[in-house]
């Protein structure tokens, strides 16, 4: 039987609220919601149906199920199952932080001369590091990446993006995750470093062109 045409749903505020979340996350909790009709629960979710409903991909899903998981919307016992034809999820509500001061990513901006010495912090740089916060990764993470940067690079932030860059395509998200990397060797310097500097000479090549294009 079909849902009635004025059906609606009824989404929590802190949805719009939580400035971590991006398109995909809204629309996987929207459905959700919709599915369970209650503010907090078990559900269990079709993984065909919700894929088709939203034109997504497994893989699409598992990272967005993956980030709502680390967000604190939902709880997922065991991702494995996303391989199967349903998966069990509990929908929860989380508390968002009001101090605007302590909002995901903040300590970035605080941390900055601290681990960057006397470089000018500029806004969108500080914006940059923040995203990968926004997209999932431990604030943690990020400042041990910019502690470890700023003992060793010339451009600390250039060399603090690379290495962040190469964490999250490697799924590195975590201080946990870092850690064990750092035990086999693909971690800091022995993994990032050769590779990094290089591209911490090709960043810095490419801003002085640009300074000097600027100012001719």
């Amino acid at each position: 039987m079909g849902r009635k045409e004025n059906e609606f749903i009824s989404l929590p505020l802190n949805i719009f609220e939580d400035k971590r979340l991006n398109a995909l996350d809204i629309s996987l909790l929207a459905s959700f919601f919709f599915l369970l009709k209650e503010e907090k629960g078990t559900l269990q979710v079709e993984i065909e149906s919700l894929i088709n409903r939203l034109e997504i991909s497994r893989s699409q899903l598992k990272s967005g199920l993956e980030r709502l998981h680390r967000f604190g919307w939902i709880r997922v016992e065991d991702f494995n199952k996303i391989q199967a034809a349903r998966i069990e999820l509990y929908i929860n509500i989380p508390d968002l932080v009001q101090d605007p001061y302590n909002q995901p990513g903040s300590r970035i901006a605080k941390s900055w001369n601290r681990y960057f010495g006397n470089r000018l912090i500029k806004y969108e740089e500080v914006q940059e590091l923040k995203k990968f916060v926004l997209d999932g990764m431990e604030e943690e993470l990020v400042l041990k990446v910019m502690e470890y940067s700023g003992l060793r690079a010339d451009n600390p932030f250039h060399y603090t993006r690379a290495i962040l860059l190469d964490l999250y395509r490697r799924g590195v998200l975590t201080l946990e995750d870092y850690n064990k990397a750092k035990g086999k060797g693909e971690a800091d310097g022995q993994h990032f470093s050769e590779d990094d500097r290089r591209k911490e000479a090709r960043a810095e090549q490419k801003h002085a062109r640009f300074k000097a294009e600027e100012y001719r």
